[in-house]
């Protein structure tokens, strides 16, 4: 089982402790002019907190845990305990998709049985800002990939507030989503290798003449073989991207592959694919001799090289991966 645990560290507030027998405690003022809200932090709302609540987990995993705080935002901090009661919110899905005249950025309601998330009160303490955690639980495996799925989380009531106090009406709601892409899951990889080459520059290798897939290449002997992970995760992007790291350059590197393909094709087609621009600003000369994506057997095939540094002053490199799909 895989959690996610995002910690939230409270808002810092300066206490003006006054002299006197009883010492009572002033609290400076926060917030933005006296306004009163509750909101979700992190994941609420369709701006930042939308691509907060994109999520991509293995499909054969069982359980991904997500744990979340509420927020109080007001010019002062509450000096009694606020309770706030969050729930499942399936009607915030039709007011979305009412947003949006794209198809293909419309959603389904994820079924209640791709999730646990019973109607949960939730307590911001006296004297704090940010509420005790709660947690909403996927089980990827029973989710179809292959569809756009839904399922907001809301603040419902409030009570124990300073008067005026209401849901944020931008963030009081976290939008939890599964962009449908045919194409993401889990994919082997094989064969499969980045080589290094112990020389220095642009050696302009390319494969021999009449090379095609599944014929093995003829690696020069000045290239190391560094061996690419035997099994990779390619993420939903949109409905026709996915995304997955380069060669072994590791995931959450910012070194990835976007893999675009009309999913619908049936006959073997390109694939468009970009590299993150602050990897591919590190590099040089890149050389791409095939990438192709085969619906019939659902086998990405990406031969290209590069020199590790701007100017092709940098060892060459040659990655090769075949990804089809488990």
């Amino acid at each position: 089982m895989k959690k996610l645990n995002i910690i939230i560290a409270p808002l810092v507030f300066g206490l003006l402790l006054l002299v006197s027998c009883d010492k009572a405690v002033t609290y400076e003022p926060i917030g933005d002019g006296g306004q009163k809200i509750i909101k979700i932090q992190v994941y609420g709302g369709l701006a930042s907190g939308f691509n907060s609540t994109n999520l991509a987990y293995p499909p054969t995993s069982t359980s991904e845990i997500i744990s979340m705080n509420l927020e109080y935002v007001a010019n002062v901090v509450s000096d009694v305990d606020i309770t706030a009661v969050v729930e499942v919110d399936p009607a915030a899905v039709a007011s979305y998709n009412a947003t949006q005249t794209d198809p293909l950025k419309q959603y389904l309601v994820l079924p209640a049985s791709n999730y646990t998330f019973p109607s949960q009160t939730v307590v911001i303490k006296a004297g704090q800002t940010t509420s005790t955690p709660f947690q909403i639980e996927f089980n990827p495996s029973l989710i179809d990939g292959s569809k756009n799925w839904m399922i907001p989380v809301s603040i419902k009531s409030i009570s124990g507030a300073a008067e005026g106090t209401v849901k944020a009406p931008g963030t009081g709601t976290a939008y939890f989503h599964f962009i449908g892409n045919p194409l993401a899951g889990t994919y082997n990889v094989t064969p499969a290798g980045r080589y290094n080459c112990s020389a220095v520059g642009d050696q302009g290798w390319a494969p021999q003449a009449g090379w095609a897939y599944p014929a093995a290449l003829v690696i020069p002997a000045n290239y190391s073989l560094a061996a690419i992970p035997a099994t990779k995760f390619l993420a939903p992007v949109t409905p026709t991207k996915t995304s997955v790291y380069v060669a072994n350059l590791g995931a959450g590197t910012d070194r990835d592959y976007t893999l675009e393909v009309d999913p619908g094709v049936t006959v073997i087609t390109d694939v468009n694919v970009t590299l993150t621009p602050s990897f591919e600003g590190g590099i040089s000369n890149v050389r791409w001799f095939q990438h192709t994506y085969d619906p019939t057997t659902k086998r990405f095939i990406l031969l290209w090289t590069y020199n590790n540094q701007p100017g092709g002053v940098g060892n060459d490199r040659i990655i090769y991966e075949v990804l089809t799909k488990q």
